[in-house]
């Protein structure tokens, strides 16, 4: 049986009293009213402040980062109280988005930075000034246009 709770900041407890989607953390959450009205009202005003900070021209990597890392939160807590199918995994793509470029620019990622870089094709490329050398773009057309041509051959 569920119940229909009129008052504003109950919007939590409203859709937990439902049951059907709930998943054993949202059972135990409904036993909180309390807690689920400061929740709700959280959520809401989150929500509505959420898109301002991301777009925040103050410091802008690390007020996106912590509202990105806020917006996961939420999506990961709608995934532990509620069954919504992929809702919180595609949500939490698409927030993918967002990350600032501090954010892979960042020296944790150098392992993974190194692993996709093509060292062999960067040493040829380095003349003895150590500069990169500009490559002949007429070179690197035919060169493409050959592999194009025998990737297709392969094929047909």
């Amino acid at each position: 049986k569920a119940f229909y709770h009129p008052q504003p900041g109950m919007f939590l407890q409203n859709t937990l009293e439902w049951a059907d989607y709930n998943r054993p953390v949202g059972d135990w959450l409904r036993s909180y009213p309390t807690l689920l009205g400061m929740l709700s009202w959280s959520t809401i005003c989150f929500e509505l402040i959420a898109p301002w900070l991301l777009f925040s021209p103050w410091k802008t990597s690390t007020v996106r980062l912590w509202t990105l890392l806020g917006l996961v939160a939420l999506h990961m807590g709608i995934e532990l109280t509620l069954s919504v199918a992929l809702f919180s995994y595609v949500a939490a793509a698409g927030l993918c988005l967002f990350i600032p470029s501090e954010f892979w620019d960042a020296p944790c990622w150098e392992p993974v930075r190194s692993f996709f870089r093509s060292s062999d094709s960067d040493k040829q490329n380095i003349g003895a000034t150590g500069k990169k050398k500009k490559k002949n773009p007429q070179l690197v057309y035919s060169q493409k246009k050959k592999k194009y041509k025998r990737f297709i051959k392969s094929w047909c």
